[in-house]
């Protein structure tokens, strides 16, 4: 147990690299919108225009969202990369 404990937390941590852009990026065009609706509602959002913006860099990320973006990202998206974000706005 202890084993498959490790490797899925490595798995987790070496899969946390990206921002919410490269997330969503990720997606084939045309499920892009679904997506940001995903992250939308998750973050308690009526509609994907806020996070259309996040990905796109013209508006920062709040921080009352980071712990939604991450849970709906499965992980992918880290608190520590929507900081890095932040911190370059």
């Amino acid at each position: 147990m202890y084993q498959i404990t490790c490797t899925l937390m490595i798995h987790i941590v070496s899969s946390c690299n990206m921002n919410i852009h490269q997330y969503i990026n990720q997606y084939p065009r045309a499920e892009r919108k679904a997506v940001r609706e995903r992250i939308a509602a998750a973050c308690g959002l009526a509609s994907e225009s806020a996070v259309k913006h996040w990905a796109n860099g013209t508006r920062g990320v709040p921080a009352k969202h980071f712990k939604a973006i991450v849970a709906v990202s499965g992980g992918m998206v880290c608190i520590n990369d929507l900081l890095e974000e932040m911190d370059a706005t």
